[in-house]
């Protein structure tokens, strides 16, 4: 495998999981995303669709080791926008919930890539 401990593929797995079902289900019930994206949270309704797809892709390069980093990135940007999202549209302490707590995943991933990455680079004693 690619180095990573039994937990470090746990966080991954469950990253995968979440981002591919919420993805999926924009892109499989497209009609009722574009319908919620414009009418819960005032979004062009084609932002649906475009997320996501970014959902999906992003959970596949958590997997790719050369992407993987990048793919969190980019997944915790929509995790910012859905949290601002969900606050002004709804209750801002509850609503911004999921997103927070998956952005805060997101950054132990990286912070995981990247101390892994290091010890990687680290010449040998």
């Amino acid at each position: 495998m690619s180095g990573r401990s039994k937990g470090e593929w746990v966080l991954t797995g469950v990253l995968v999981l979440v981002f591919v079902a919420a993805g999926g289900n924009k892109l499989a019930d497209t009609a009722t995303a574009i319908q919620q994206f414009s009418d819960h949270f005032g979004l062009p309704g084609w932002l649906a669709v475009v997320i996501g797809f970014c959902e999906v892709a992003g959970a596949i390069g958590l997997l790719i080791p050369r992407f993987s980093k990048l793919a969190a990135a980019g997944l915790a940007i929509i995790m910012l926008g859905a949290a601002g999202s969900h606050i002004r549209a709804e209750d801002p302490f509850f609503a911004p919930l999921i997103p927070l707590v998956l952005l805060g995943m997101l950054g132990a991933f990286v912070w995981l890539e990247l101390r892994r990455g290091r010890a990687a680079a680290a010449p040998a004693a």
